[in-house]
């Protein structure tokens, strides 16, 4: 690190990301790639696709309930539960309700995949929902993305 952040409790960068809304607290520029910190807020029945990374990562539930899939195992869990996935896990989770969960990932890659597939929130909450899935297409550029920063989408078989 070249130099001390703090941030408010408000501030970060806002970005509308898969269908939530991630503030990044902590960039991997921020931390000379050590580690990202982001918060996730996710509305009620969000889930993401199953996916591993090369680094750790440790969530920990901020508001609302959520469950988290990790090695083939779930586990669900509101206010204060917090889960560690170890590298090269195979992982998932979701929302029951509206949630927003912290996000710790060592070293930093995942700030970055989420940022390539983001735009800066327009407003408060969450983005406006998706008029159609994303094509195989775009599945298929977001997996080469994610890959090129150690995180493996897990695509369904076809």
């Amino acid at each position: 690190m070249t130099s001390t952040t703090a941030l408010r409790p408000a501030s970060g960068e806002a970005l509308w990301v898969m269908g939530g809304r991630m503030t990044v607290k902590a960039s991997g520029q921020d931390t000379n790639g050590a580690m990202s910190i982001v918060v996730m807020e996710v509305p009620a029945g969000w889930a993401s696709p199953l996916h591993a990374h090369a680094g750790a990562e440790y969530m920990y539930v901020l508001e609302g309930n959520a469950w988290f899939t990790i090695g083939g195992e779930t586990v669900r869990g509101g206010v204060g539960t917090s889960v560690v996935i170890p590298g090269e896990v195979d992982e998932g989770w979701g929302a029951d309700t509206d949630a927003r969960l912290l996000i710790i990932s060592t070293p930093a890659g995942l700030d970055t995949v989420f940022s390539q597939f983001s735009e800066p929130a327009s407003g408060p909450g969450f983005p406006p929902p998706p008029e159609a899935p994303p094509s195989p297409e775009a599945m298929a550029y977001m997996g080469e993305v994610a890959a090129a920063h150690g995180v493996y989408l897990r695509m369904p078989s076809e």
